[in-house]
């Protein structure tokens, strides 16, 4: 989470743009992610895009966006990171940003061999960035 907040800030420091953030916690039932997600959109009337750091969250922030009437695309933008079968069935389809899974199950392992094999000491820490792909599809609207 601590990398997409960083990457988040970092686009909106480069675009002059002021940070809005809604931070809920994990052990939160959906209810009550759904009635911050409400708050947060009402206190921010001039709210015109979010990006939810999970999928999860995205789901919840989709049904408050629901409850407030809001038009997902039209009224408000959404992506989410995390791709999700359930995105692209949703009217309109949800813009996400996907993780390569296969791709990081394969530096995992070879990660992990490399330990095993005595390639690398345990004790060595190493660093992997894989890029994440961002799919746009109908939640977003182009500014």
């Amino acid at each position: 989470m601590i990398e997409r907040q960083s990457g988040y800030l970092a686009a909106i420091k480069e675009h002059h743009l002021e940070p809005l953030i809604l931070k809920v916690s994990f052990e939160n039932d959906t209810e009550t992610i759904v009635e911050a997600c409400i708050e947060f959109i009402r206190n921010n009337p001039d709210l015109d895009a979010i990006i939810f750091a999970t999928n999860y969250l995205a789901l919840s922030g989709i049904k408050a966006i629901n409850e407030l009437e809001l038009n997902i695309s039209k009224d408000i933008s959404i992506v989410a990171f995390d791709d999700h079968d359930v995105f692209k069935i949703y009217n309109p389809s949800i813009s996400a940003i996907a993780q390569p899974l296969d791709e990081m199950a394969k530096q995992l392992f070879k990660t992990l061999l490399d330990k095993l094999e005595n390639k690398v000491r345990l004790k060595d820490l190493s660093k992997v960035i894989i890029q994440p792909e961002l799919i746009l599809r109908g939640s977003t609207k182009r500014v």
